[in-house]
């Protein structure tokens, strides 16, 4: 073995999946029902995996915008990024 270079080392990582760029259309309260469906949850599912009432999954999927917190919570459960699921996109 050469002394003069040390010794090289293997390590593997496993990478997270980054998501893909989903194109999400629609206003928001309906962007929430199509990602709850992707996943096959009902409402109360939902909320007992976000740890919310169930009638606030009902208010945000009728019209009500959730908090920041709930925003983010739904982001992280959905796999996507806050931007995608808040930014309200009008087709021109």
């Amino acid at each position: 073995m050469d002394k003069s270079r040390p010794p090289v080392y293997c390590v593997l990582v496993k990478r997270k999946k980054t998501p893909s760029p989903r194109k999400l259309k629609g206003p928001l309260h309906a962007r929430i029902t199509e990602l709850r469906l992707e996943l096959g949850l009902n409402q109360t599912e939902l909320a007992r995996a976000l740890n919310v009432d169930k009638t606030a999954v009902w208010h945000w999927e009728n019209g009500a915008r959730p908090g920041l917190a709930s925003a983010m919570a739904l982001a992280k459960m959905f796999n996507v990024t806050l931007d995608e699921l808040l930014n309200d996109e009008k087709a021109a």
